[in-house]
């Protein structure tokens, strides 16, 4: 998977529109795409650092209705993957974790789509809850794959050292 940071141009494109069209005609989407303009960093010309990385080729969505789906439940290293994956979304305070916005790729590895960050505020509020619920419904399926990662000592280890490493 190939990453890189680009400036992106904030100003004289209206995002929102953008994603009103592409999400169907869903007002939601047009909301939810300027709330998160509006908190952005602009440099002095407008434009803003962004991440982008190329999609997961061949990859699997973790959606409910995803047709393959149990093709990662089956992988043998889904479970440690999926856990991390829910972590770090959890430590930089993404809010819309689910399904939809999780993907394997042929190796087993789980990547998040569309991590935004939360603000110090927010965040302060989501440590008060519950560590994996999230702003959607997940499957009951994944959610206990991922505790189930807790009952193997080597995962276990495994997961600690993940959260040392993000400085939890």
């Amino acid at each position: 998977m190939k990453t890189a940071v680009l400036k992106l141009t904030i100003e004289g494109i209206d995002w929102g529109e953008l994603a009103f069209r592409g999400g169907g005609g869903k007002e939601s989407w047009r909301k939810g795409v300027e709330r998160k303009l509006k908190g952005l960093e602009r440099d002095e010309s407008g434009c803003c650092d962004v991440i982008v990385q190329s999609a997961v080729e061949n990859g699997t969505n973790l959606a409910p209705m995803s047709k393959d789906k149990d093709k990662a439940f089956n992988h043998p290293r889904f479970d440690i993957n999926f856990l991390q994956t829910l972590l770090y979304r959890r430590f930089i305070g993404c809010g819309d974790t689910n399904g939809r916005y999780l993907m394997m790729d042929d190796e087993g590895k789980v990547y998040g789509v569309d991590e935004v960050p939360a603000g110090e505020d927010r965040l302060l509020e989501w440590f008060k809850q519950p560590l994996l619920e999230t702003a959607q419904t997940m499957s009951s399926k994944l959610k206990q794959i991922a505790g189930l990662v807790l009952l193997d000592d080597n995962l276990r280890r495994e997961t600690v050292m993940f959260m040392k490493d993000l400085k939890i």
